[in-house]
């Protein structure tokens, strides 16, 4: 089967032979005897001749494609017609069957007392629209359903009445569980979680969609009402909303219409308060009582059952405490997380999407403040003397950190500057997270631009909290700290009491108080992390991936997080690169800090128990309501919501916009150039839309462009829909900034209104010159530069590095990073990061292992030493769709030589004996004609300019996208390619091409063209003079001879696969740099 074409030869245009770019082969023709017009004639013919015989085998290819895609297309058209009819089937079949529940009047609500019975199970199936306990959507009912599909009979059947129907079912759809309890008895955070689960079944279930919005509006009207402020106000809401679903569905039952429940009767509320308020409590304090007398009795190790408790109070976690044994029920399997919730934020939404009008009057009120008792949140006494710990001995000393004594805290807005009970400030926080953003602005602005549905998480999040994916936890762990803590207490102590005054902890609680607000919590070990090259400067960190490794049932809260399943655009160096080569003259940028980017971020009630801060190894906690640094999701949903934010901006005029985590460049034009500017847009803006809009590449949001030569894309942090606006005349400005699309005050204009702060101490301000991701970018000079203060940051990095025999997996992991970073300006680095690949492959699974690197990696690491040392590391900025294609192909055999071809002009050198020694092979001889190849080039044509060549080697070909070789003689030779390609200022693509259409072929075996087309000799370098030789010396032409050798058949679409495979390499590389750039803010 012929090789495919991949380039349209009506699209080639011919060779200017008799331009300046040929006048050195020209001048070699002239040498063997061939004036200039002839050899212009002969290069025009050899070309003609060979394109005019690819564009009859593209034709073909077109034709036959056509033919194939059409026959594709008729049999996909054919399946999907008979797949739909199927379908379409299937639901007219069911629709009969399905019972119907009378017409809905929304105006009208309850017209009679709530009936008070319970229904009996068969009647509460959602399938069939009756009414179910919400226990079964809770984490405890979903784990059992999930263990009954396993055990239950697959053959035991049962009569059920459906409508007016009577069918055969599985009985196990009609036998209730034991464990299930009514809704009064569930905990508020259990309640929050399954009438979200509820609803989604429903809507999944095809219920009405106005009868499902209706109980989404219920539900979320009832996680607000102003009764829950109260002492019982969550007791008398899970109490009104099971006697209210109870009436809906019996009112259903027995009347042709039903009522709006989300129209509540306040005096049934009050009643139900009342009611519990007047005994039904009672039981439950003393039950209370009893079982603390019980744990205080026994003490903390000992284990017990979990039971259920009365009129939502939380059920008792059982204890893991580290380093001890525990006595468990061994019938009962007590798991930490719902397995499955975690992976998939969707299947526990925390809150129904509906549109209600609410507003928090106290968004941008000031702080309360924190009046306190002089004692209050202080760490008690002088000395610090050991208590018992919660883990086990090892033998080592540990110091405890200072117990703060119970004060009262001030951990609320809008409490008048009342002092309260931490339990009182956390009840409140619920309903009003403590951010500087500003909900209805956000909501506001987000409408009039348009992207609401966009990112339709944001307002309710900045209203409730965020879901950052945290899973249900259902058993308590709290690991120690680390020893940092206690090395750096002043520090600790002063962190702690920021978090305090930012109302960001409330607290303390003890680990009995904490599970009867919040359930079952999880802490995570904290650590006091040095800023690099910044003494005395710590930033807290907990570890969310303690355990590293599961211990049976206790696994970290990372391990159950997909951060990929949030999503934000990323200012890559690719993309920056595209917008600064594309910005016209005269343009500048200033570049923005967000304040505490991640503890800005308020977190939803339901993920406090995954962000409990052990304070002490005594008995003391607290929560952290804010999103913090260590846990994997944080970034991309701060990321999401910077990304909602910058689009408002763009709305509004400003841009073009572009951000790496919390920084953020704002560029201006100047106004001369805008319209021609926003042409630009507008035609990146149909590109965009045409190629799908916004993507979700693993955790990344792009949007996609021209396809490039290199295969990829032009990658875009943004659609282009909204141009560039002329706000120079918005407010009174200075002359300087009259002249641009825009100012300073524009950007706080906007941002203001949103509530994002700025850390204006590290605004940079306008300028051609732009300091971001560590590089220095210069608009007018379209190059970029890797500043003096990373190259010092580096370099005291490997010094560090290299000052330790060994390493762990992290450790490695944060070097390479960074010298993957700084390889975009040194495209040369690539091939000296091979060792530290190396050593990241040796880890496996176990990360935490330290272990000694390979033996080259002082070797490029000093070469990275001295790079680094090298003032002016810089490089130019090139438009990426501009490619020169020269026609240049290499190849080698393994039995006889290695070949090259540029137009129609060729040359060969033969493998010496012996060459295949220390670890040389086909790949290093292929590699050995790719240089060869780069060496002619720039012999006869030179540089400063972007080309295209080709080979039908893998590994040299993908090894040259990623700039380097796995096998270390192969990768010599790529290092030498890399140092004539920089002083020639060369840049290189390589693209494949199948051995058979490959002009380089024949020379490469010994067939060779005519001696006239030869090219000229260049330089071999000492190092491979023993292993090649060249064509002028001791080598005979041997035509079609025995040493002529094919080679063997590529297999068909590796090219695609392989490009796949560079892609990946590329989006794992990028999560590395972002890593090693987090640690260094």
């Amino acid at each position: 089967m012929a090789e495919r074409i991949t380039l349209n030869p009506y699209l080639i245009p011919a060779p200017d032979y008799a331009g300046e770019a040929h006048r050195p082969i020209r001048e070699y023709l002239a040498q063997i005897g061939q004036n200039e017009e002839v050899a212009i004639a002969s290069l025009l013919a050899g070309w003609t001749t060979d394109n005019a015989a690819k564009r009859v085998a593209w034709d073909q290819q077109v034709e036959s494609d056509a033919q194939v895609a059409a026959e594709e297309e008729r049999i996909i058209q054919e399946e999907q017609d008979r797949a739909r009819l199927e379908v379409e089937a299937e639901k007219k079949e069911a629709a009969k069957k399905r019972p119907k529940l009378p017409p809905l009047d929304l105006s009208v609500g309850s017209e009679r007392k709530m009936l008070r019975q319970i229904s009996p199970y068969a009647r509460n199936l959602v399938k069939n629209q009756k009414r179910c306990d919400l226990w079964y959507f809770t984490a405890e009912g979903i784990e059992e359903a999930k263990g009954l599909s396993l055990t239950r009979s697959e053959e035991s059947y049962a009569l059920a009445g459906t409508g007016s129907n009577i069918t055969l079912q599985k009985s196990a759809a009609h036998k209730s569980s034991a464990k299930a309890v009514p809704d009064s008895l569930l905990t508020f955070s259990q309640f929050s979680i399954a009438h979200s689960q509820l609803t989604e079944r429903m809507e999944a279930l095809d219920w009405a969609s106005d009868i499902v919005k209706m109980f989404q509006k219920f539900f979320y009207l009832l996680e607000h009402h102003e009764i829950r402020l109260r002492e019982f106000g969550d007791r008398a809401i899970l109490l009104y909303q099971e006697n209210a679903r109870i009436d809906w569905h019996a009112y259903a039952d027995i009347h042709d219409k039903v009522y709006n429940i989300a129209i509540f009767k306040e005096e049934d509320i009050e009643e139900c308060y009342r009611d519990i308020e007047a005994g039904e409590n009672k039981s439950l304090r003393l039950a209370t009582r009893a079982e603390h007398e019980t744990r205080r009795t026994a003490g903390p190790l000992s284990g017990r059952k979990r039971t259920q408790p009365a009129f939502g109070t939380v059920a008792q976690c059982p204890q893991h405490v580290e380093g001890e044994a525990q006595a468990t029920n061994p019938s009962e399997e007590i798991k930490p997380f719902a397995p499955e919730m975690g992976r998939n934020p969707r299947s526990y939404a925390l809150y129904a999407s509906v549109a209600i009008p609410t507003e928090y009057h106290s968004a941008r009120q000031p702080l309360s403040g924190m009046e306190a008792r002089p004692d209050a949140r202080e760490f008690g006494g002088k000395s610090l003397l050991p208590t018992t710990p919660k883990f086990a001995s090892t033998g080592k000393e540990r110091r405890v950190a200072r117990s703060r004594t119970r004060g009262i805290i001030t951990s609320a807005r809008d409490v008048g500057g009342r002092n309260m009970e931490p339990s009182h400030a956390l009840s409140l926080r619920r309903f009003n997270p403590s951010t500087p953003l500003i909900a209805r602005n956000w909501e506001h602005l987000m409408s009039e631009a348009g992207i609401s549905e966009k990112y339709p998480y944001i307002v309710n999040g900045i209203k409730l909290g965020f879901n950052v994916g945290i899973p249900i936890i259902t058993s308590t762990h709290t690991p120690p700290n680390s020893n940092t803590l206690y090395d750096n207490l002043a520090e600790f102590e002063r962190i702690v009491d920021h978090e305090f005054a930012q109302e960001r902890y409330l607290g303390p609680f003890n680990q009995q108080e904490l599970e009867s607000l919040i359930g079952c919590f999880q802490s995570s070990p904290l650590s006091l992390v040095p800023k690099p090259n910044k003494p005395h400067i710590f930033r807290l960190v907990q570890n969310y991936s303690f355990p590293r490794n599961p211990r049976g049932d206790y696994t970290s809260i990372n391990s159950h997080i997909n951060s990929n399943d949030f999503p934000c655009t990323w200012g890559t160096a690719d993309s920056f690169s595209l917008l600064i080569w594309h910005l016209p003259p005269g343009s500048q940028g200033a570049v923005r800090d967000v304040s505490e980017a991640y503890r800005i971020i308020p977190l939803h009630h339901s993920q406090w128990p995954g962000t409990v801060v052990r304070l002490s190894e005594n008995d003391e906690f607290i929560v952290d309501t804010q999103a913090a640094f260590g846990l994997t999701t944080n970034s991309g949903k701060f990321g999401g919501i910077t990304d909602g934010g910058n689009d408002i901006m763009r709305h509004k005029g400003l841009g073009p916009v572009i951000k790496w985590v919390d920084d953020h460049v704002f560029i201006r034009i100047l106004l001369r150039h805008l319209r021609k500017y926003n042409e630009l847009r507008s035609f990146w803006a149909s590109i965009i839309a045409k190629n799908g809009g916004r993507h979700h590449v693993k955790g990344r949001h792009l949007y996609r462009g021209r396809p490039l030569p290199n295969g990829r894309t032009e990658e875009f942090v943004e659609d282009m829909s909204f141009p560039v606006q002329d706000l120079s005349r918005r407010t009174a400005r200075s002359e300087s900034d009259a002249q641009f699309s825009c100012n300073l005050d524009d950007i706080n204009w906007i941002s203001d209104q949103l509530g994002i702060p700025w850390q204006l101490e590290k605004d940079q301000l306008w300028s051609s010159s732009i300091v971001f991701t560590g590089f220095v970018w210069e608009v007018d000079k379209k190059t970029v530069t890797l500043s003096s203060e990373k190259r010092s940051k580096y370099r005291q990095a490997i010094m560090e590095f290299q000052g330790s025999r060994t390493h762990a997996l992290k450790s490695v992991q944060k070097l390479y990073g960074k010298l993957l970073h700084a390889s975009f300006i040194i495209p040369e680095g690539r091939a000296y990061l091979t060792s530290l690949e190396r050593c990241l492959a040796l880890f496996h699974d176990a990360p935490f292992k330290p272990l000694t690197p390979p033996r080259a990696t002082k070797g490029d690491l000093d070469w990275w030493l001295t790079t680094l040392l090298g003032d002016g590391l810089s490089r130019a900025l090139y438009d990426p769709t501009v490619i020169q294609d020269l026609h240049a192909f290499s190849d080698a055999s393994s039995g006889v030589g290695i070949g090259v071809q540029l137009g129609n002009r060729w040359r060969a050198w033969k493998l010496r004996d012996g060459w295949k020694t220390e670890k040389r092979d086909i790949g290093w001889a292929e590699a050995i004609g790719f240089e060869f190849l780069i060496r002619t080039i720039i012999q006869i044509i030179g540089g400063g300019r972007a080309i295209r060549v080709y080979g039908d080697n893998k590994g040299v070909v993908e090894g040259w996208w990623n700039g380097r070789s796995r096998n270390e003689q192969t990768n010599a030779v790529f290092r030498r390619i890399h140092s004539i390609s920089r002083v020639s200022e060369l840049r290189v693509l390589t693209s494949y091409v199948a051995s058979a259409n490959n002009p380089a072929d024949n020379p490469s075996r010994g067939i060779f063209p005519p001696l006239q087309l030869l090219l000229p000799p260049i330089t071999i370098p000492d190092e491979i003079r023993d292993f090649v030789e060249d064509f002028d010396f001791r080598f005979v032409p041997v035509g079609v001879s025995s040493s002529s050798q094919p080679k063997p058949q590529r297999e068909a679409g590796r090219e695609q696969r392989a490009f796949a495979s560079f892609e990946q390499s590329n989006r794992e590389g990028e999560i590395l740099i972002s890593l090693s750039e987090e640690s260094d803010d």
